[in-house]
């Protein structure tokens, strides 16, 4: 297996292991799946995505938002 295939199975099992934690994932504002959010952000390389780890007043992670930057 190849360093991108890698890196791309490591994000998808680690946004797997979220969404069965009860996490929520978002892609550019919308609900997404594990999958959707790999293909974006990995795969397409079209845009540049920064992860954004929300947390409830507990400190316990409830969202992982991936939200589009502009590249510099």
């Amino acid at each position: 297996m190849n360093d991108k295939m890698q890196m791309e199975f490591e994000l998808f099992q680690t946004l797997e292991n979220h969404v069965n934690n009860g996490i929520s994932l978002y892609l550019a504002g919308k609900k997404s799946t594990p999958l959707e959010v790999v293909d974006a952000v990995l795969v397409k390389e079209e845009n540049v995505y920064m992860a954004d780890y929300v947390r409830d007043d507990e400190g316990s992670l409830v969202q992982v938002r991936y939200d589009k930057i502009d590249a510099m």
